[in-house]
């Protein structure tokens, strides 16, 4: 067994001079250097960062570098202001193919994965993903079972289309609010007519998102719709989207079908409530 031992080693010529007190090295272990061992041999098969014995063993998949503690323990990695600091995880194709890093300039934490940003949790604790969440499928990546977007706001209608004549919004009453969760989308306000010229036949309205194209005709759907100051009663009134148009028809119905007179039946001053659920493309 041998042992170097150095009590002091002290540099005085030099402003930034050198002083090393009670260093030791023993074993394969540099010990009593700034209050901790560093060793080769203990825990691992690399580096061994120890303060005090924690009792608690290593996993040979992650033990090149050990750092242990008999309480708590960590790391800390220090920047600048606007620089940022980042553990990265390369191979042989690409020395950065995943990374964790946080941006001190903007306080941003960002992961990636496959040499891409995917995860990028911002200032104020919003979690921004790229690609959408996986629900309900464990660690799956199912299509049909991520969620990729939300988003919400409010649109103005910029298409009034009469097959016959014309009709029109009044620019204080023509937006609706929507919510957008996925593919699926709310709609739902008040539009308020102040033109109306022997409008009639086909009529529609332009949406925010194009309706999705189903199989067996999955893609339709009818919104409620509550109709005021018109020459019919409300109750004849309705409004449904087509597949793969990003629009609202308007119609009225009978006992047994629709017949494009909705339009005919407004006036300058008529008010629609609508709500609408659709499946985006």
């Amino acid at each position: 067994m041998s042992e170097i031992r150095v009590d002091t080693i002290s540099e005085k010529t030099s402003a930034n001079g050198v002083a090393v007190d009670s260093l030791g090295i023993k074993d394969g272990k540099i010990t009593n250097l700034m209050n901790a061992t560093l060793s080769a041999a203990d825990l691992g098969t690399g580096l061994h960062v120890k303060t005090a014995d924690s009792g608690a063993t290593v996993n040979a998949a992650a033990d090149e570098l050990v750092i242990e503690a008999s309480g708590n323990g960590g790391m800390t990695i220090l920047n600048g202001t606007s620089s940022a600091g980042a553990i990265h995880f390369g191979d042989s194709g690409n020395n950065a193919i995943g990374y964790i890093a946080y941006q001190h300039n903007n306080n941003h934490m960002v992961f990636g994965v496959n040499n891409t940003e995917v995860v990028n949790i911002h200032d104020n604790g919003v979690a921004a993903f790229n690609n959408g969440i996986a629900l309900g499928v464990g660690t799956a990546n199912t299509a049909s079972n991520v969620l990729d977007d939300y988003e919400e706001g409010d649109f103005a209608v910029t298409t009034t289309y009469a097959q016959s004549g014309s009709w029109g919004l009044a620019s204080t009453s023509n937006t609706l609010h929507y919510i957008k969760v996925g593919k699926l989308v709310s709609i739902q306000g008040q539009l308020i007519l102040n033109a109306h010229s022997s409008a009639s036949g086909i009529g529609y309205i332009n949406l925010p998102f194009t309706n999705s194209n189903q199989t067996e005709n999955g893609d339709y759907a009818v919104a409620t719709m509550q109709t005021v100051n018109a020459t019919k009663n409300s109750n004849t009134f309705t409004a449904y989207v087509q597949p793969n148009l990003a629009r609202l028809y308007f119609d009225t119905i009978d006992a047994t079908s629709l017949n494009n007179a909705a339009l005919a039946a407004w006036d300058a001053d008529t008010i629609m409530n609508i709500s609408i659920v659709y499946h985006s493309t």
